[in-house]
């Protein structure tokens, strides 16, 4: 039987780190996203695979160009998955300050500790966890509240944005009832999906604009 492998699925977090390791060189190959929305994103989808592995590297590579080392010669089915060159060349420019922004997010995660501390204190929200081992880039600044809808409704009547991600969790996707699950099967991952709310959290929120979000949540109770 073939030794298994470890994929890190680290698409949110360039730039974390756990214990001074960072995210992505964990496992036998780490994947990440620059879709638009992440904290390194390109103008259009795109993706990169790390490994530290020849023979990973070069099956990636195989995949990722319809199967082929030498064009037009297939040896296996792959897929036309490369980073076009355009959204490359964007990525290089915004890599240099990708450290800057994930500083600066951290910053922001600190003022919303704050501001929103004496709501978790009542037990009213959670906040997310801070582990002292681990260096967030607060891709997400997630709370967890049984008064979801209520935040984000007076937030939106505002015209503040917020987002859950994510509203069903995987064992209850319709892509996956073959395998049988029910609702109460995973209650904490149910329980997480029901709660989550994202509100703003990037490089150029300004603390006025974060203390009046403060003060919208705030309000709800």
């Amino acid at each position: 039987m073939p030794a298994s492998k470890v994929i890190e699925d680290a698409a949110q977090a360039i730039g974390a780190e756990y214990r001074g390791k960072k995210a992505g060189s964990a496992g036998d190959a780490g994947t990440f996203s620059f879709f638009p929305t992440k904290n390194l994103g390109a103008y259009g989808d795109g993706g990169m695979v790390v490994t530290n592995e020849d023979r990973i590297a070069d099956k990636v590579r195989t995949l990722r160009f319809h199967g082929c080392r030498e064009k037009y010669y297939h040896e296996e089915i792959g897929q036309n998955s490369r980073l076009d060159e355009l959204q490359a060349a964007i990525l290089r420019v915004k890599l240099k300050y990708l450290e800057e922004w994930n500083t600066s997010r951290r910053e922001k995660a600190k003022i919303y500790d704050r501001l929103l501390k004496p709501l978790a204190a009542q037990g009213k929200i959670t906040l997310p966890a801070n582990d002292p081992e681990a260096k967030s880039i607060y891709h997400l600044y997630v709370l967890r509240s049984k008064h979801r809808e209520k935040i984000a409704k007076a937030l939106d009547e505002q015209g503040i944005a917020s987002g859950v991600y994510y509203p069903l969790p995987l064992h209850l996707q319709k892509a996956f009832a073959y395998l049988n699950y029910q609702a109460g099967d995973l209650p904490l991952a149910e329980e997480a999906c029901s709660q989550a709310l994202a509100i703003p959290c990037y490089p150029e929120l300004t603390t006025d604009q974060q203390e009046q979000i403060g003060q919208v949540i705030s309000s709800v109770f």
